[in-house]
């Protein structure tokens, strides 16, 4: 009986041993899957903020990409706060000087400014109202036996932008059968090479 009671103390005992053996295995393999959880949420959480430091980054990079190439634009037509009209630009004018086929002669000037901007790319290069000079290249007024013969060639000659000097410019020769253009009338006239300010 003695022996017997032995035995189940022993058996209770490695019982017990094998209850808390397990107990703490258990337990040691729930602490360690929640670490590892941890490990894996910190982990995510580290990935999502890089990619969202790429993408910040990414942006800034398109942004100064963008500020450069207008800058370079810009920089065509503005170098050291210059521009550049290039052949061929049209520019429309108000007539502020009156010019007569039967009363102008060759070589008489006249005023005018610009009735629209200049603007070159988005980059306006000459503002509206900006004074321009022409001459008459031509002049031959109707006489009283021979009606409808009136003739004009006209042409600019100078950009006067601002407070700043004349800019030489050449354009083609804009010519009409018109006897008579008052203040105001507005003409076109092209460029036929290109004008640095």
């Amino acid at each position: 009986m003695k022996r017997f009671s032995t035995l189940v103390i022993q058996l209770a005992m490695t019982s017990v041993l094998l209850s808390a053996s397990f107990g703490c295995s258990v337990s040691d393999q729930a602490a360690e899957a929640r670490t590892q959880a941890m490990d894996e949420r910190a982990g995510v959480a580290d990935a999502n903020a890089r990619v969202t430091a790429a993408d910040a980054h990414v942006k800034a990079a398109e942004a100064v990409a963008r500020v450069h190439a207008l800058a370079a634009r810009q920089g065509e037509h503005k170098a050291g706060g210059k521009g550049v009209i290039p052949s061929g630009t049209i520019l429309k004018v108000f007539l502020i000087d009156a010019i007569d086929s039967k009363t102008s002669s060759p070589g008489d000037h006249f005023l005018a400014s610009l009735a629209e901007s200049v603007v070159i790319k988005g980059v306006t290069v000459l503002p509206r109202g900006t004074r321009v000079r022409g001459r008459v290249i031509h002049a031959e007024g109707a006489g009283k036996e021979v009606k409808g013969h009136a003739l004009i060639h006209l042409d600019l000659t100078d950009i006067v932008p601002g407070n700043s000097r004349a800019v030489a410019i050449t354009t083609k020769v804009f010519e009409e059968h018109e006897i008579h253009y008052d203040p105001e009338t507005r003409l076109d006239f092209t460029l036929t090479s290109p004008v640095t300010l």
